[in-house]
Formats: C-alpha cells, structure tokens, sequence
C-alpha cells in the first residue's frame, strides 16, 4: 500500500474513533471521551510524517519525534484537540497540530522553532512538565519567518481560532 493510500485508512479509522468517543459522550455527557495521550500523539506523528515529509523515530526517542527528510531538521511533533499544549523538552523545531473533530482534518497551529515555544511556556510545578496555551501559540506564529518552517509536501490548513459565545 503506498503513502496516500495509508494516510487515506489512517483517517478513516480517526474518524471511527472519533465516532466512537461521540457515541460515549452521548452515553454519559458528564465524562469526556476525548481523544489524547499516546495515540493521539502517534496519530499526529504518522500524519506530520507523510504531510510534512518527516521519518519518524521509533516511539519514546527523547527530544524529538523525527527528522526532516528535505534538510534534516529534528522535529518534536504535538498534536491536541483542546487549549493547552505540555512540553517535557525544548526542541529544535516544533510542529503542532490540532485535531478537528468535526471532520477528522488537521490544521496547523505552529510549525516553527522550539525555542521560541519553550521560552513562552510556563513551568507546571505539581506535573513536572511546561505548558503552553493554543492562543499564545497562534500569536508566536506571527512571528515565524518562512525560512524557519518546515515546508508541507500535502498542504495542511492553518488553524484558525473559533470563538464560541456563551448562550
């Protein structure tokens, strides 16, 4: 199978598990069901990989997910479906994606240097890591220049904020 066709079956199955974490919170609406930890991670792997051109490294390399086929760049690779973002390590670069729901579509919030991420986080004493909230993300994003992104080989959206009011 090649590359297209596996990324093609990697979403449909994200939209089965997608799915699957709806119809729960249909059961029970007082729990969240949401999609998180490792396998989402490695679903944003598999998915950075083939929209980006990244080989990957085997699971749990410290520092960085993978490197840059094109110039060689380490990459450390998130992905979330909430506000906040957890970092253990300051990368050479970063990638973060956000996952939507609706239709199973990734879209990037930030594709820069990690520094820049890691000096804007905030230390979480009581979880021992850093964390770092999607809107000040997206105002660090302002500041990438384009010889600092990874370049896309399949395009990827940017994310776009949408503010939900209160009824």
């Amino acid at each position: 199978m090649d590359e297209k066709n596996r990324i093609e079956a990697v979403h449909e199955k994200v939209m089965e598990l997608i799915q699957i974490t709806n119809d729960l919170e249909a059961l029970y609406p007082e729990k969240s069901f949401k999609l998180d930890g490792i396998l989402l991670g490695n679903i944003g792997e598999v998915l950075a990989a083939y929209h980006y051109g990244i080989r990957l490294f085997k699971q749990s390399e410290p520092t960085h997910d993978g490197e840059v086929i094109a110039d060689g760049k380490l990459v450390q690779i998130k992905i979330t479906q909430s506000n906040n973002i957890i970092l253990r390590e300051n990368p050479d670069y970063i990638l973060i994606l956000y996952l939507d729901r609706a239709n199973g579509e990734v879209a990037e919030i930030y594709n820069g240097t990690g520094n820049r991420v890691w000096e804007a986080s905030r230390y979480v004493r009581q979880m021992n890591h850093y964390s770092i909230s999607v809107p000040k993300l997206l105002q660090l994003r302002e500041q990438i220049t384009d010889d600092e992104r990874i370049k896309q080989e399949h395009p990827v959206k940017p994310y776009v904020r949408i503010y939900k009011k209160n009824r």
